[in-house]
């Protein structure tokens, strides 16, 4: 048996594609483990590391930035309403914002701009903080969210950790509780193929 774990946030047509390649190939038996935020307790745990690097609302805003899918009829849609629920009504400076999809930039944008302190950090909601955090979320260019809040009067800035003495965007492949539940992923569908 093969166990497959993909490494995805949400539900969405990624891990759809992951699904479809494993049921073309009937020969082979395959378990396929659910992507990070495939239940809801999950998703509280790695919020509550998460907001270890929030600012608090004297200091600034937070503003929380998730992929998003271009797919309506996306699992994961329905996962970043109720997270933009969770946030709104737990955190008075916390918004969520995806680079595509049902929440967008403006979403997050326009009201961390309300905030008089002038200050905003952006958290990944994503596993690496690659192409999209540095260019689309950091970059420099004017057309980046970071650029979007500087013309707003706004001083920004990403979680970082160090690696190596090199400093990186922190994606939640950071978080011990993403790793964790992996793991545990993987040891159910271990469990599971072996009672088959």
């Amino acid at each position: 048996a093969v166990v497959v774990q993909p490494l995805h946030i949400f539900t969405g047509e990624e891990y759809e594609e992951v699904l479809s390649i494993v049921k073309n190939n009937p020969s082979v038996r395959s378990y396929v483990g659910t992507p990070l935020f495939a239940q809801w307790s999950d998703i509280y745990t790695v919020v509550d590391e998460l907001k270890r690097d929030f600012l608090k609302p004297e200091e600034g805003v937070n503003i929380v930035v998730a992929h998003g899918t271009p797919t309506v009829e996306a699992y994961s849609n329905v996962a970043l309403l109720g997270l933009d629920r969770l946030f709104t009504r737990h955190y008075s400076n916390v918004y969520l914002g995806a680079v595509d999809g049902v929440i967008t930039r403006s979403d997050a944008l326009g009201p961390a701009k309300l905030h008089p302190a002038k200050r905003a950090r952006f958290h990944s909601l994503m596993l690496v903080s690659g192409d999209h955090i540095m260019n689309d979320i950091m970059g420099e260019e004017k057309d980046s969210w970071k650029s979007e809040l500087a013309v707003a009067g706004f001083a920004a800035d990403s979680v970082t950790v160090s690696v190596d003495g090199e400093s990186l965007y922190k994606g939640l492949g950071f978080f011990e509780s993403t790793t964790d539940i992996f793991i545990s992923k993987i040891r159910r569908s271990m469990e599971k193929a072996a009672k088959e």
